[in-house]
């Protein structure tokens, strides 16, 4: 059966990779990681929620080849075939010829007693775009064989393959229609997952869960090792202890890999700096007596002390006798700086049910989130947040940017208390911040300026580079309180800046100053406002968040809107979803308004003039079938007012 459907995909290569080669970008990709799983069940057979975020034990004295992080954090459903990609060639940087000895295959499900079965396959690409390959044929040695999973994972074993291998394809085909959560997945590119998208019959393909919207990796490992005709070693890990403060002496830590068929040693150097060079000292790490395919876990026995300045600190590696295997260089943060706010963030699908989280305490804020459009407090602006971090499923925490659970967790768990201590003893290297609120025009009081302005007193830094781990973002967005089940607590209404760069580094006694306009004319005058501002590394570089603080916005500065008996503008749409051959009938039930309507990845599909009366828009100008947004915005007496409404497209 799947090699017919393969072999019909080949014919349509060029319908059946299409959808494949409009894929956006990455980070327009994530956006479909929040609302396919609310959407996904009209458009697509791929179901994913939250795993149970339990960390797996891998052997360390076996070779595991891997894409996924060896955290169940997602659970997946619907297809019937999935597929991982294994490029053993192009994953070993000192040889263009490097192949892979494969022992065993391991698999993760959360499905208990799940039937399946498995089979390898060589490679058959479908063009020059490194997304549009897919299986070729089953190799030798490789045919199906019928897998029953007793305990999880399970090992896999083909006897009569032909080692070794460059590139291959595992192939699983799911024997029962299961209705439960039968694929694990973990954190990752998604690059090198698929599933067979059946969705439009007549043309299936090979779906990377990257292109599907899911930064995630099927939790399947391919065991065994390398050939190799010269002697290497990898770094597999190399750690220094958490919140290094000035002043501290710290023993690094270091795991290797001998690919070699013989017995190493060798003698790990590592020099540490500062960018003013007051730090510069080497360490020796000997690495003794590493088995052949076998792992080293070894602790430096000389120590490194950090100067009582706080700084970030470079660190090179080499292995002595094999100078020509490259290490990447790392950075660590010696910060001293106290005093900011540690921030909590909650994504929830709905407004009740949020009796387990705490109130603030310690300077500790948790603040709330609600991407799912269906809420009453949901926003465009919570979604952007939701994409920030790369999830696809709900519901999340986030503490300090960095830690994610992936599950809803209770607010007295051990899990989360300890995240919230970590993420107080961490430091930073803004020493302090000022937030001042004026009215710049009496004649427009709603507009107000906000000045926020951020100080290093002490910290020398590097450039700010992805390279450098040290690359931070502004955020400032304004909460509002509203209360819920536990308690009162702050939602997000509205970003006021998000994800902005800076022009350089804040460097040791610089400081960096923002003007931001705040408009208060969409905001209750009733309820309270704070206005959170913080710096944050980007997700690829942990998502750190150096710095927060907060500032009230008074009842004084909020302005009554005198036209708050003017409607606002309520969107009859019809029909709603719509089907080929029709048209959907969009009107204002108030004033006359402009129609803007965008597709998923936020790109404009079709804008109207002024509508004074209802408005007919033919099937024809939505280029797909999918979820669509509908913007109506309305102005009356100097007011402009907006409504979005989701509107479902069947083709």
């Amino acid at each position: 059966m799947l090699f017919r459907q393969i072999s019909k995909m080949r014919k349509d290569n060029k319908a059946s990779f299409s959808m494949v080669k409009r894929m956006s970008p990455f980070h327009i990709a994530i956006f479909w990681g929040l609302l396919l799983p609310v959407f996904f069940y009209a458009i697509s057979p791929l179901q994913v929620v939250p795993g149970s975020g339990n960390k797996d034990m891998e052997d360390s004295k076996l070779y595991h080849f891997r894409y996924h992080n060896l955290v169940d954090d997602y659970h997946l459903s619907g297809p019937k075939t999935w597929a991982v990609r294994f490029n053993f060639k192009d994953a070993y940087p000192l040889a263009d010829s490097a192949s892979f000895t494969v022992n065993s295959f391991k698999i993760y499900s959360p499905y208990p007693n799940l039937e399946m079965r498995v089979s390898l396959w060589n490679e058959q690409y479908g063009g020059n775009n490194a997304l549009n390959y897919f299986p070729g044929t089953i190799i030798a040695g490789g045919n199906w064989q019928n897998v029953t999973f007793s305990t999880s994972p399970a090992t896999i074993t083909f006897p009569e393959i032909q080692n070794p291998l460059q590139i291959i394809w595992l192939v699983m085909d799911f024997t029962l229609p299961l209705a439960d959560k039968y694929m694990s997945a973990s954190e990752g590119s998604g690059k090198n997952s698929f599933y067979y998208n059946t969705t439009v019959q007549g043309n299936e393909f090979w779906q990377s869960l990257f292109t599907a919207g899911f930064g995630c990796e099927l939790r399947v490992s391919a065991i065994g090792d390398f050939n190799l005709l010269h002697t290497d070693l990898e770094l597999l890990s190399f750690s220094l202890p958490e919140n290094i403060l000035p002043g501290s002496t710290v023993y690094p830590s270091v795991t290797v890999y001998n690919h070699s068929p013989y017995p190493v040693n060798d003698t790990l150097e590592v020099n540490f700096s500062d960018p003013l060079q007051e730090l510069n000292q080497t360490l020796q790490i000997p690495l003794l007596n590493i088995n052949p395919r076998d792992s080293l876990f070894t602790i430096s026995s000389d120590s490194i002390s950090f100067g009582r300045e706080p700084s970030q600190v470079k660190v090179t590696l080499a292995f002595k006798n094999h100078p020509n295997i490259i290490l990447s260089t790392r950075y660590y943060n010696v910060f001293g700086e106290t005093g900011s706010s540690h921030l909590v963030e909650y994504f929830r699908r709905y407004t009740f049910g949020i009796s387990d989280i705490p109130q603030e305490a310690s300077g500790v804020h948790h603040l709330l989130y609600f991407p799912n459009m269906a809420d009453n407090l949901s926003n465009l602006f919570a979604v952007q947040r939701f994409n920030f971090y790369q999830f696809n499923s709900l519901p999340k925490t986030v503490v300090d940017g960095y830690k994610k659970f992936h599950l809803q967790i209770e607010a007295n768990s051990e899990e989360l208390v300890s995240a919230i201590s970590v993420a107080q003893a961490k430091r930073s290297f803004i020493s302090r911040s000022s937030c001042n609120i004026i009215m710049p025009d009496p004649e427009t009081p709603e507009n107000l300026m906000l000045n926020i302005k951020l100080y290093n007193d002490r910290t020398t830094l590097f450039e700010w580079t992805a390279n450098s781990a040290l690359n931070p973002k502004f955020f400032a967005g304004i909460f509002e309180e509203n209360e819920f089940e536990g308690g009162a607590f702050f939602s997000l209404k509205k970003w006021l800046v998000f994800n902005e760069s800076f022009s350089g580094t804040l460097n040791i006694r610089d400081s960096v100053e923002m003007e931001i306009i705040l408009n208060t004319s969409d905001l209750d005058p009733v309820k309270a406002y704070r206005i959170y501002y913080w710096l944050q590394n980007p997700i690829n570089s942990g998502g750190q968040i150096y710095y927060a603080q907060n500032v009230s916005l008074e009842q004084n500065w909020m302005v009554s809107n005198s036209d708050e008996c003017i409607p606002h503008p309520v969107i009859s749409v019809y029909p709603n979803p719509l089907v080929k051959g029709t048209a959907i009938k969009i009107s204002s039930s108030v004033i006359p308004a402009v129609f803007t309507i965008y597709n998923i990845k936020g790109q404009k599909v079709f804008t109207t003039a002024k509508v004074f009366s209802e408005i007919s828009i033919p099937a024809d100008i939505f280029p797909a079938s999918g979820i669509y947004f509908l913007r109506c915005e309305t102005q009356d007496r100097g007011k402009t007012h907006k409504l979005t409404q989701k509107i479902s497209i069947i083709k």
